[in-house]
């Protein structure tokens, strides 16, 4: 049977747009799109996480709304009426939700393999009793929609949640992979039987040596992902050890907003660890970055993370197509695929206006303006009149980027670092001073809110116990999300890269010396469990 992936499609009404394909266990709708997978306005009355759908091991889904207040109503595939929904509801596809209110954003669940279905059903359930049973109303239909109700309220609990994960974790074969073997040594027995050695899980006769090694390393020391008291360690604190300050337990918990963009952050590296493989080449940009942050006088808590900017997809290019704080497209260069903004208003000595050009073929007068405009945006007083280049940008090469030819220290990466070192180092004005509370993160935040057109200079993140998103209450929402969620994704790299890491054979046996000691292997499998499973 031809394996299936979920869409939700926007009714023809609302413009018809296919989201998707989602190959995972949830969906979910909302107006923080830093917690959902599709993102609605909130002017339209959506709640931040308004809706989710799972989907179960026979195809079907249960629909439930995630918040309390969030009004939710279901279209049966066919239906000229909705129902509203207050509790969790098992539905199939073709079937539909709409949000707020029944002429709300409508959405239909689809399965690519099944395109038809939708319309068949529709036209199947234009009778009579079409919403209810309909054709199978007999003892067997019967006792079929019993189960499905059933197990829609037993999946939908937070302990039924957690199971089915685990199931569908199961079924796909992926617990067994290496990587889950591991983190299976250090976590299944202790943390979800309580008490025992969370090492036990391991078979003794394995003929693989590797594992039985991790295994003596694991029952030695398993111990480090419980706390002094025992008890075992929340993910922020394990979050804390492998960064190796205490400063991340508070700012995580004193900033809901960065914790949720890390966490997401976090699933986003732990799912698609292909996509860092230049993090590990000694010869990538990350790895001079990294050589040169530590070896300046760059504190060691700010340069472990800061870091992991130039951490990003395998390709070498000085060019790169990234989305800027008014959610545009424009171009990113050097080794933190910085943009012109960035580059200008944490002063690089010398920083080139530039403009993406996408595919589009363009004369000189029109690159110029669109060069001029660049710079004018962040009031540079720079005039452009020729000498004028292209390049290539983006993971496949073939966007193009036009730029004004001269020196930019955007890929000059001693000057970057001494650049950085003078405008969010542990002197610089406006921040925490070291040790105080969010005193990294700030200066994270702070080097994606120099992207800001207007209002840069006025942020003050040096306010006493002041979290960074309460430092940006005064800029628009669009560019808040846009710093908060950089610099919650620059910090899910931090620590997730080095853990990642531990479950390559090759890697763990001869890490890269400039990714420094790896964090305890108890600690990478427990923080990658409790994302994996949803217990953090």
């Amino acid at each position: 049977m031809a394996e299936t992936v979920t869409f939700l499609q926007l009714a023809p009404e609302f413009g018809g747009t296919r989201f998707g394909p989602f190959v995972g266990y949830e969906i979910r709708v909302g107006s923080d799109p830093n917690r959902n997978d599709i993102t609605v306005p909130e002017s339209l009355g959506v709640a931040p996480e308004h809706v989710k759908v799972l989907r179960q091991p026979d195809d079907t889904f249960i629909l439930a709304p995630v918040e309390r207040t969030a009004t939710l109503f279901y279209w049966r595939a066919g239906a000229t009426r909705p129902t509203q929904l207050n509790a969790p509801r098992a539905v199939q596809d073709g079937d539909g939700f709409s949000l707020v209110t029944p002429e709300g954003p409508r959405f239909y669940i689809l399965l690519e393999n099944d395109k038809k279905r939708a319309l068949e059903k529709a036209k199947e359930s234009e009778g009579p009793g079409a919403a209810g049973l309909g054709k199978n109303l007999n003892s067997r239909g019967i006792m079929a929609e019993i189960k499905r109700v059933g197990l829609a309220k037993a999946v939908t609990s937070k302990m039924g949640n957690g199971l089915m994960k685990v199931w569908t974790f199961i079924k796909t074969g992926q617990f067994l992979s290496p990587m889950y073997i591991l983190m299976g040594m250090t976590l299944l027995s202790g943390y979800l039987f309580a008490g025992g050695s969370t090492c036990a899980a391991v078979n003794f006769r394995s003929k693989n040596t590797t594992l039985k090694n991790d295994l003596a390393e694991c029952q030695a020391t398993a111990s480090l992902s419980k706390g002094s008291d025992g008890e075992y360690l929340t993910g922020q604190e394990i979050v804390e050890r492998i960064l190796g300050d205490d400063e991340w337990s508070e700012t995580l918990s004193g900033d809901p907003d960065l914790e949720s963009a890390f966490k997401k952050g976090l699933r986003r590296v732990f799912e698609s660890p292909d996509d860092y493989q230049d993090v590990y080449r000694p010869n990538s940009d990350f790895a001079r970055f990294k050589k040169a942050i530590d070896g300046s006088s760059m504190p060691e808590p700010i340069a472990r993370v800061l870091a992991y900017a130039a951490a990003k997809p395998t390709f070498n290019r000085e060019w790169d197509v990234v989305e800027n704080s008014n959610s545009e497209e424009v171009c990113g260069r050097g080794p933190l695929r910085m943009t012109f903004n960035q580059g200008y208003q944490l002063e690089l000595r010398d920083v080139q206006p530039d403009a993406f050009v996408g595919r589009t073929r363009l004369d000189t007068v029109e690159l110029e303006e669109r060069i001029q405009a660049t710079a004018d945006a962040v009031n540079a007083d720079i005039r452009i009149s020729g000498n004028i280049d292209q390049d290539n940008a983006g993971k496949s090469g073939l966007d193009s980027c036009a730029f004004v030819i001269d020196d930019d220290d955007r890929v000059q990466i001693s000057t970057l670092v001494k650049t950085l070192n003078r405008e969010i180092g542990i002197n610089a004005s406006k921040l925490p001073k070291e040790s105080e509370p969010f005193w990294i993160a700030a200066r994270l935040v702070k080097f994606y809110a120099a992207d800001f057109e207007r209002g840069y200079a006025d942020l003050d993140f040096g306010q006493r116990r002041k979290s960074p998103t309460l430092v940006l209450d005064d800029v628009t929402q669009d560019r808040r999300n846009y710093a908060i969620s950089k610099a919650g994704e620059m910090i899910a790299r931090a620590v997730a890269m080095p853990c990642i890491a531990h479950f390559d054979e090759k890697l763990r046996t001869a890490p890269p010396e400039y990714l420094g000691q790896l964090p305890h292997v108890a600690d990478c499998a427990t923080i990658q469990a409790y994302v994996t499973f949803g217990l953090y």
